[in-house]
């Protein structure tokens, strides 16, 4: 996934220098040399003058972004993002402290899965809050979601503001009751347009592509590392984009003391604002379902609370 992420940031000019940071052995840094290698003779075709090298931790000072993306390999026949909560919450033990303690004050950005979880794991042990510490979450999911309605609805899927919140995984829902197109609620439109059954299609598709993507080829990469070059973008130019990512929830719903995505202002410095849109009571009853979800896991590896 690193790799993959590394390319897209490039490509895009979005850092003077980018690391990709590999396990402390020989055949992970001639790997991690062997992609750096690539994706420089890639950025050749760009114009865009920045530096991409293999190293190791050591090789991270001073740091403006790190992105968190180490996992252990998933099973074949993984069903739930959330048997991976274990170990890669280990991971993120080992690996987070020496990364913080040399960028102390860098933004992080979690990939690693389950998102929800590891991200909340992420801001115990840097210590340095929700505004800087922030997950794709449901960014992957959103757009998902918007390209099945675009292609049902015939509408271009950037005209669709729609968003799921909630956990990145089984629990993750839609929020349909302020969904817009052309300044018509979503629902009026797909009254008129779609079968009611769809809907729910709909939704269940951007839940479960994720895995149908995984079960075909082992892992998915691109929709991801989109998702980051998002937030990156965002950061690097202070883009105040809405965009729906996992935070540190302070509230919202009634629900305190756990990472799930809601819409959140991304610019310079991170996370610049939570917003809180106004839900139906059933969407409430989700979102809290969600909490729950996640915070079972928590509380499973008893991680230690953080205040918000």
């Amino acid at each position: 996934m690193g790799k993959i992420i590394g390319l897209f940031l490039a490509r895009r000019g979005l850092a003077e220098e980018i690391v990709l940071c590999a396990r402390d052995n020989s055949v992970s840094q001639r790997r991690a040399n062997a992609e750096a290698l690539d994706i420089n003779h890639a950025i050749a075709f760009t114009g865009h003058n920045l530096t991409v090298r293999a190293g190791t931790t050591e090789d991270t000072d001073d740091s403006d972004i790190v992105i968190f993306a180490a996992s252990l390999p998933s099973p074949s026949d993984m069903t739930d993002r959330m048997q991976l909560a274990r170990g890669n919450a280990q991971l993120a033990q080992e690996l987070v402290p020496p990364l913080v303690h040399r960028s102390p004050e860098a933004i992080f950005i979690n990939v690693s899965n389950p998102l929800d979880v590891i991200t909340y794991e992420l801001i115990r042990l840097t210590g340095l809050g929700y505004r800087k510490v922030i997950g794709t979450g449901t960014l992957i999911d959103s757009a998902r979601f918007r390209r099945c309605l675009a292609n049902k609805l015939d509408i271009n899927a950037v005209d669709i503001n729609a968003y799921v919140i909630g956990e990145h995984g089984r629990t993750q829902f839609a929020t349909l009751s302020h969904a817009t197109t052309g300044g018509m609620k979503l629902d009026h439109v797909m009254t008129k347009l779609v079968h009611a059954n769809w809907l729910a299609d709909a939704e269940a598709e951007s839940r479960t592509a994720g895995f149908e993507i995984f079960y075909a080829r082992g892992y998915t990469n691109y929709a991801v590392a989109t998702a980051v070059e998002m937030i990156v973008d965002g950061v690097v130019h202070d883009r105040c984009e809405t965009l729906p990512v996992s935070v540190l929830i302070d509230g919202f719903c009634g629900v305190r003391g756990v990472c799930l995505s809601v819409p959140c202002v991304v610019g310079q410095g991170g996370i610049k604002r939570r917003l809180a849109p106004e839900l139906d009571e059933a969407e409430k009853a989700k979102f809290q379902a969600s909490a729950e979800s996640v915070r079972s896991v928590i509380d499973d590896l008893r991680i230690d609370e953080i205040n918000p």
